[in-house]
């Protein structure tokens, strides 16, 4: 039965949370627009402690983190890529090369020993990059045209990166998928919209969540399959 712990005496809003190596509990908070992300860290879930993150000044946002169990990754919009070891001290990285100014998700991949950053590119297609410490970086080329990924997930020997492929307003839904990080599998997911959130089971087992926003479609699809066929 999970315990309840104490409230955070905060109005922001709650945008990721991991385990620091030291077992504490990580929780990345955003606050009103063009506001500065917060973290706050307990080890008992009742006393808290704020952390700054960053000098960058106001609107720099974290959106995921990812621990590697030595080290955590956290990515947002600002500075864009943050590390820590602990969660209360952190460090301002460069983004990684061709990265626009926001990134969307970081997963840890304990297959390769790397983590799995993706975001749009600057020059507008969609984004993925590995890095081992967040400093050191390799691109992999996913798309030629439009596009832009969202979220990205580790289960098994399976990578999952879901997105969207297209141009503005004829975006198709869409989903990657690696047993490395280098080389991708494309798959497209019924036409119009986003796969805005994927995850993955130890045995590929792969769920993705679909936005349709065109045409006559609005809402949302669940979709289910094993990465190495098509999901159904």
């Amino acid at each position: 039965m999970p315990t309840r712990g104490s409230v955070i005496d905060t109005y922001e809003t709650p945008t990721d949370a991991v385990i620091a190596p030291d077992g504490k509990l990580i929780v990345a908070t955003q606050g009103g627009l063009g506001s500065s992300s917060s973290i706050w860290t307990t080890s008992d879930g009742d006393a808290w402690q704020e952390h700054p993150f960053s000098d960058e000044g106001s609107g720099s946002r974290i959106d995921a983190m990812a621990t590697s169990g030595d080290m955590i990754i956290a990515v947002g919009t600002g500075p864009a890529v943050w590390t820590s070891i602990d969660g209360r001290s952190w460090t301002v990285q460069s983004r990684p090369p061709g990265a626009a100014e926001w990134l969307t998700d970081v997963a840890y991949d304990p297959m390769t020993d790397r983590f799995v950053v993706v975001g749009p590119r600057a020059d507008g297609r969609a984004g993925v990059w590995s890095t081992p410490d967040g400093r050191n970086w390799t691109s992999a080329v996913i798309s030629d045209g439009p596009g832009s990924t969202r979220s990205v997930a580790v289960g098994g020997p399976v990578i999952a990166i879901g997105g969207e492929l297209g141009a503005l307003g004829e975006q198709d839904a869409a989903i990657w998928s690696s047993h490395d990080g280098v080389t991708w599998r494309y798959l497209t997911l019924g036409g119009r919209g986003s796969t805005t959130a994927v995850d993955v089971g130890m045995d590929g087992t792969t769920v993705a969540v679909i936005h349709r926003y065109f045409d006559d479609a609005r809402g949302f699809e669940i979709w289910t399959g094993r990465l190495g066929r098509d999901p159904q």
